[in-house]
C-alpha cells in the first residue's frame, strides 16, 4: 500500500473517530448538566453515564492513537496563537499529495489560552489537588467543614432552609472564621466560595415561600460576614458576593459541590467525610491484606466518618478482627454489634444441618431445577451452599462478588440478560435496598422473584424458607 493512501485511510479513520467522539461527548454533556441540577435524574442516569464515560475514554485514546500513528510516519502538528485548523506537514520521503488527498488529512485545532480564560482558572477555581496543608491543619479542617455539612440535593422544604442556614450561621461564627485565619489562602477561597455559592442557592434558586421572613436576616448576616472576611484577609476573588453575579457552573448549588470537593480532596485522606468512600476504602485495605495498623486506622476513619456500627458491610469487613477492635479504644462502639453479628451468623450456618422442608411448603416445585443467585453469597461457607441447593433442588447457586456499586450493577445486568430465575438478598451482608437497588430494578423489570431476608435474623433455614415463599406469593398476585 502507498503511503498516499494509507495517509488517506487514516485521515478517514480519524475523522469518523472524531464524530462518535462529539456525538457521545454531546449526550454525555447533556446528562452531566442535568445530574447538577437534578440528584434523582443523575440517579436513574448513572448507568447511562457511565456508559458514555468508558465509551468516551476508548475514543479518546482512540484519537491519540491515530494521531500518533500520523506523527510516527512523519507527520507533523504545527500549533499555533490562532484558532484555525492546521495541515501536517508531509512526511519525509514521501511524495506530495494533490489537493483532494490533502484535504482529507486530519485536521488539528488549537485554542490559544486568553488572559480572561487565565483569570477564570487563577480566580475562580481553587485547584484543590493543589492545597497544601500542614499536619496541624488537617484536623481543624475537618471539625470546620463536619459544622458546614455537605451540600447536596436542591433545597426544597422549609425545614431544609432552616437547616442549611443553621449550618451556615454555625460555621461562620467569629470563633469559626478565627480558624479560617490559619488556613492556607486557596482554603480560604474554598470555604468563602462553597458558603457563598450555598446562600446565593437559598437567594435566587430557593423558592421565596420556602424561606420564613424571620430568617432572611440570617441570610444577609451570611453574606456580610462573608464579604467582611474576604476584605480582611484578602483570600482571593468570589463569584457571588455581588448581587449581580452569577454562577460559574450551570447552579449556585453545582458552584458549591464543585467547592466542596475541591476542599475535600485537599485532606490526606478524603474518605474521612464520606462514609461510603471511607467503607471503599476500608474493603480495599482489607482485600489487600495491607496489615492490622493500616486497616485499624482506617476503622477509625470509618466510624469518624459516620458510619453505623451496625452497617452490615462494616460488620462483615470486621470478622477476623474482633482482637484487634477490643484492644482500640476508638473502635469500641464496633465491639457489641461485631459480637451480635458474629452470634447471628454461627446461628445461621447450624440452622443448616439438620433442616428438611416441611410437608405443607408450596414452593418447591416452584423452586426445583432454578439457577439463583445469592447476592452476598460469598460470605456463606461451602458447606452451607451445597446443603442449599440439596434442600431446595436447586440447579445452581451463583455468588459471585457484591460488595461494590460496579458489581451491583454487573449482577443487575446479568439478571437482565436472563441467567437467572431467582435472586436471594442476604441483607446481612450487603446493607439496604439503597445499596442493590440494581439488582431489585432487574428483577421487577425481568419479573423474576426476589428474596431479601431481615438483616437482624442473618440466613437462618427458617427466616430462608419465610422470605422465599412470601416473595413467590407477591410475585402471583402481580401476575394476577
Amino acid at each position: 500500500m502507498s503511503p498516499i493512501h494509507l495517509g488517506s485511510r487514516l485521515t478517514r479513520a480519524f475523522e469518523d473517530t472524531g464524530a462518535k467522539l462529539l456525538e457521545v461527548h454531546g449526550e454525555l454533556a447533556k446528562l452531566v448538566a442535568k445530574a447538577a441540577s437534578d440528584p434523582w435524574g443523575e440517579h436513574l442516569n448513572q448507568t447511562r453515564i457511565a456508559e458514555l464515560q468508558a465509551k468516551r475514554d476508548e475514543l479518546m485514546l482512540t484519537h491519540a492513537r491515530q494521531m500518533l500513528s500520523w506523527r510516527l510516519q512523519g507527520g507533523r502538528v504545527e500549533l499555533t496563537h490562532k484558532t484555525e485548523a492546521l495541515t501536517p506537514a508531509t512526511p519525509q520521503n514521501e511524495p506530495a499529495e494533490d489537493a483532494a488527498e490533502q484535504a482529507e488529512r486530519p485536521k488539528v485545532f488549537h485554542r490559544r489560552r486568553t488572559t480572561s480564560d487565565h483569570r477564570e482558572d487563577g480566580e475562580n477555581r481553587t485547584g484543590g489537588s493543589h492545597i497544601k496543608l500542614d499536619g496541624a491543619q488537617i484536623e481543624p479542617l475537618i471539625a470546620t467543614l463536619r459544622m458546614l455539612e455537605e451540600p447536596t440535593t436542591p433545597i426544597d422544604s422549609m425545614e431544609r432552609v432552616r437547616q442549611e442556614l443553621e449550618s451556615l450561621t454555625a460555621g461562620t461564627t467569629n470563633t469559626r472564621l478565627d480558624t479560617w485565619t490559619s488556613f492556607p489562602k486557596l482554603v480560604q477561597k474554598a470555604l468563602v466560595g462553597m458558603v457563598v455559592a450555598r446562600a446565593r442557592h437559598l437567594q435566587d434558586e430557593v423558592h421565596d415561600s420556602l424561606i420564613p421572613s424571620g430568617l432572611s436576616g440570617d441570610l444577609d448576616r451570611v453574606f456580610s460576614t462573608m464579604t467582611g472576611f474576604s476584605k480582611r484577609e484578602q483570600p482571593g476573588f468570589v463569584f457571588g458576593l455581588q448581587r449581580h453575579h452569577h454562577p460559574m457552573g450551570l447552579t449556585w448549588l453545582a458552584d458549591a459541590r464543585r467547592w466542596w470537593n475541591d476542599l475535600i480532596d485537599a485532606l490526606p485522606n478524603s474518605s474521612v467525610m464520606n462514609p461510603k468512600s471511607a467503607l471503599a476504602e476500608l474493603k480495599r485495605r482489607v482485600s489487600a491484606e495491607l496489615g492490622e495498623e493500616e486497616i485499624k486506622k482506617q476503622l477509625v476513619v470509618v466510624i469518624e466518618a459516620g458510619v453505623e456500627p451496625n452497617e452490615p458491610r462494616l460488620l462483615t469487613m470486621c470478622l477476623g478482627l474482633e482482637e484487634m477492635i477490643r484492644k482500640t479504644g476508638k473502635l469500641k462502639p464496633l465491639r457489641e454489634p461485631l459480637s451480635n453479628f458474629k452470634k447471628v451468623l454461627d446461628d445461621s450456618e447450624t440452622s443448616y444441618s439438620d433442616a428438611a422442608l416441611p410437608e405443607d411448603f408450596d414452593c418447591a416445585d416452584d423452586l426445583s431445577g432454578l439457577n439463583v443467585l445469592l447476592v452476598g453469597g460469598e460470605h456463606v461457607p461451602d458447606e452451607t451452599i451445597k446443603r442449599m441447593e440439596e434442600l431446595f433442588d436447586f440447579n445452581t447457586i451463583s455468588r459471585p462478588p457484591t460488595g461494590t456499586r460496579l458489581q451491583m450493577e454487573d449482577r443487575g445486568r446479568e439478571i437482565m440478560n436472563g441467567n437467572y430465575d431467582l435472586v436471594i438478598v442476604l441483607t446481612c451482608f450487603v446493607g439496604g435496598k439503597d445499596h442493590y437497588h440494581h439488582v431489585d430494578t432487574a428483577c421487577r423489570e425481568m419479573e423474576i422473584p426476589l428474596t431479601d431476608l431481615d438483616p437482624s435474623r442473618g440466613y437462618e433455614f427458617e427466616e430462608l424458607l419465610y422470605a422465599v415463599e412470601l416473595s413467590f406469593e407477591e410475585e402471583g398476585e402481580e401476575d394476577e
